[in-house]
């Protein structure tokens, strides 16, 4: 269904809601759309809850305002801001155990997903095995580039509005052989290693999401439990290992309520960076956006400045940009509202205006 107002209009009436609401708490609604994060749930598909919510972005079309963000979080503390292309696609997590593809879900609600495993799995940029056997959640976007869209649409005759709307349609096919049929791909943009395990078996740090980090709760339906206990004095850590529970996937219906063990995100030096994360990705083999930079904050405006001169040359659509703390520790600090971290934020490109020719017209 095409959407009643563009992005930018929904953008603007979303910003003045938050101005209304923070001027005038006691009249805030607490169904407001602001403190909600949007669902993509479907009946027809088993329910996942994620294992750390799938947040929203505060957002800004203004790059003036995408800097003044970046001062006032950063406060002069030695950190870098990492840049990525916000991609213009679905999200989809993918749930690895052992270095094995078993899960992948969309974004839904941000707590709960649809399991569209069988529809991932044909998608050939999607690894179903890691190079190291390893746990791990990777979040990422499913896309299709400008080229294979209009491929498709000739061959087909298809009259999709854009690769965006194709790509999302295809996540929620149900029949998986469709969606082989249909040329999506997948790139990794985040990652997540629980109960402390990394590729190489260290403990290592994580991506963070909001305040919930180093200390971040990691749901799963098989995990290691680690012993609490540690020897103070001599700064070692005692581990405790407990064998693995086989348990059957729950039913659909009850799939988000089922009962979990808890496995925690472990802090390392080796992972003080986001960027730390995004190398470990693509080392385990993931595919990433190969632009993601990192600078300090003196040098965004110009970074951001080149990243907009090759938006047009992007194979696939990108909306804007994503700004992030790259220093881990402070994303922790920083922590996350109802909805949104306060450690990220998306500065959106304005939506290109173009002529067109209305050649016909047809009354029905």
């Amino acid at each position: 269904h095409s959407p009643e107002i563009n992005d930018r209009d929904f953008d603007r009436l979303f910003a003045e809601l938050q101005e209304l609401e923070a001027a005038h708490p006691d009249l805030a609604n607490p169904d407001s759309p602001t403190r909600m994060v949007g669902s993509d749930l479907d009946n027809e598909f088993p329910k996942f809850q994620h294992t750390v919510p799938v947040l929203s972005l505060g957002n800004t079309y203004s790059t003036p305002e995408a800097l003044e963000w970046a001062r006032k979080q950063t406060q002069d503390r030695e950190t870098r801001i990492g840049v990525q292309w916000k991609v213009d696609g679905a999200t989809l997590v993918l749930y690895y155990e052992q270095g094995r593809l078993v899960r992948a879900v969309t974004r839904g609600s941000g707590q709960i997903g649809d399991e569209v495993t069988a529809n991932a799995l044909t998608i050939r940029s999607i690894p179903h095995v890691l190079r190291s056997e390893v746990d791990l959640v990777a979040r990422g976007e499913v896309y299709m580039t400008f080229e294979d869209f209009a491929n498709y649409n000739e061959q087909f005759g298809s009259v999709y509005a854009n690769p965006r709307n194709l790509a999302a349609g295809t996540l929620k096919h149900k029949k998986s052989s469709a969606v082989a049929a249909r040329p999506l791909r997948w790139v990794a943009f985040d990652g997540y290693f629980p109960d402390g395990a990394g590729a190489e078996g260290q403990t290592v740090g994580a991506a963070i999401d909001g305040d919930v980090s180093m200390t971040v709760v990691l749901q799963t339906e098989q995990t290691i439990e680690s012993d609490k206990k540690s020897k103070k004095k001599s700064g070692k850590k005692t581990e405790k290992q407990t064998k693995k529970k086989s348990e059957k996937i729950p039913a659909k219906k009850d799939a988000h309520k089922a009962q979990s063990k808890k496995s925690k995100f472990a802090q390392h030096p080796q992972f003080d960076f986001d960027a730390d994360v995004l190398a470990e990705l693509k080392r385990l083999g993931l595919p990433i956006l190969p632009d993601s930079a990192s600078v300090e904050v003196a040098g965004l405006e110009k970074t951001i400045r080149q990243f907009e001169k090759r938006r047009n040359a992007m194979p696939m659509p990108v909306d804007g940009l994503v700004l992030k703390i790259d220093r881990l520790a402070l994303r922790k600090e920083l922590g996350q509202t109802a909805n949104s971290p306060r450690w990220a934020t998306a500065l959106k490109f304005e939506p290109e205006i173009r002529e067109t020719t209305v050649k016909k017209i047809e009354v029905f």
